[in-house]
């Protein structure tokens, strides 16, 4: 228990006190005047509250929200401005739907996402669930472009209010954006971003878009090979006893691993968040006396046991990256993963004896849980250490208990 419990703090003590990357960019002051500076890039999903920036490499670490500044820009494809504006609270959850097709607006003083910065200009909105989208013509206001599903007739039928397709038919007028090119333009960012860009050409208006290049999921795939460092306890007890007759403690011994590891690397966050299987093949080897002269469940007339243990690992785990340097090639990793073993060898070994043999013990190893940290360098290979919580290879068995702890060192060389 107390292993699992330092694994756990140590993951989230690593994942609280991961690298800050501070990227060149500038804030826009209550005065309308930019400052340049240097800003924590988090990889906003969500509207942000507030930012950290700092004004030099060597300065401090500042803090700014929304009653301090106006807005802010990250290099050229993030930026965020300060505006007022009405918010549909409607859910987007199917479950949620209410019956009315009209917009339940609230208003809010939010950092909004622009996407396009022209005569016709675009942002989003996402926050608690909701992704919206915003638009404004010259010096006009901040406008919300309305869509929203909604229940008809309490019948569970599901309508579409479909505004916003009236708005940009009626405001974005242009000889190419004709009723077809509107009705076909569905409330999504590629969608609107691809009309607004349309209709800023169209009337030769210059624009910028804020856009950060699309990234997809990755799949990894890597070759492991390692070594663990491998021991085991093996208990006997009365069958609903918590006091051991006997106590087995086998030798800790150097064990070779081999395996392969499949890896998903998710788009969002700037590919920092992976989830991975690794099926390994592991195997362990060794032999002990009982410790104990009392009569015990384990041996009437040898006191040896033997393991010979093979099995197959298969970790399911959540990956975190940590990167080194601009290129992102060079990398630190932290991992938790749970561990479901199938096991390859028949039993637990009690010697030769005739009536010792009738107390072999079938392996039936159960799951345990593991933290792993390490380093990859140019995205081929990687070198990690991993601990591992105690798992019971006898955990059918009501009077052997066989606790196997272990820690491992991998090299990972990545194919794909």
């Amino acid at each position: 228990m107390q292993l699992k419990f330092y694994l756990l703090f140590f993951l989230t003590s690593s994942f609280s006190f991961g690298q800050i990357s501070f990227e060149a960019g500038y804030i826009i002051k209550k005065s309308g005047e930019r400052e340049a500076c240097l800003i924590k890039n988090q990889g906003l999903i969500k509207n942000p509250k507030t930012i950290q920036y700092k004004l030099t490499d060597t300065s401090d670490v500042l803090e700014a929200d929304i009653n301090s500044i106006n807005g802010f820009q990250i290099g050229n494809d993030v930026k965020y401005v300060r505006a007022q504006i009405e918010v549909d609270q409607s859910s987007q959850k199917t479950a949620n739907y209410t019956y009315s097709a009209e917009p339940n607006f609230k208003t809010e003083v939010a950092f909004i996402k622009q996407l396009i910065d022209g005569k016709a200009s675009l942002y989003s909105y996402y926050d608690n669930g909701l992704r919206l989208f915003f638009y404004k013509l010259g010096d006009g206001d901040i406008l919300q472009l309305v869509f929203k599903k909604y229940y008809f007739n309490n019948n569970f039928t599901i309508k579409e209010n479909t505004a916003y397709k009236k708005v940009l038919f009626d405001e974005l007028k242009c000889s190419e954006l004709n009723l077809d090119v509107i009705r076909n333009t569905d409330y999504k960012e590629d969608d609107l971003v691809s009309l607004f860009i349309l209709y800023n050409e169209c009337v030769n208006s210059d624009y910028i878009t804020f856009e950060k290049p699309k990234t997809k999921p990755k799949f990894n795939l890597r070759a492991k090979v390692g070594v663990g460092f491998t021991g085991m306890e093996i208990n006997s007890r009365l069958s609903g006893s918590e006091d051991p007759l006997s106590v087995s403690t086998l030798d800790n011994n150097v064990t070779l691993r081999l395996g392969a590891e499949l890896e998903y690397v998710f788009s969002f966050n700037r590919h920092k968040w992976a989830v991975f299987v690794e099926p390994t093949f592991i195997s362990y080897s060794s032999n002990a006396a009982t410790d104990d002269d009392r009569p015990n469940l384990i041996t009437t007339s040898t006191d040896v046991v033997d393991v010979d243990y093979k099995a197959i690992e298969l970790p399911i785990g959540i990956r975190h990256y940590f990167y080194l340097g601009d290129d992102n090639d060079s990398k630190l990793f932290v991992n938790v993963f749970f561990v479901i073993t199938s096991d390859l060898s028949d039993n637990v070994d009690y010697g030769s004896d005739p009536n010792a043999t009738s107390l072999d013990t079938p392996f039936s190893s159960g799951e345990s849980l593991g933290l792993g940290v390490g380093y990859e360098f140019k995205n081929k290979l990687s070198i990690e250490t991993r601990a591992y919580t105690a798992r019971d290879v006898t955990s059918k068995s009501r009077v052997i208990e066989s606790p196997l702890s272990m820690v491992a060192i991998t090299l990972g060389y990545q194919f794909l």
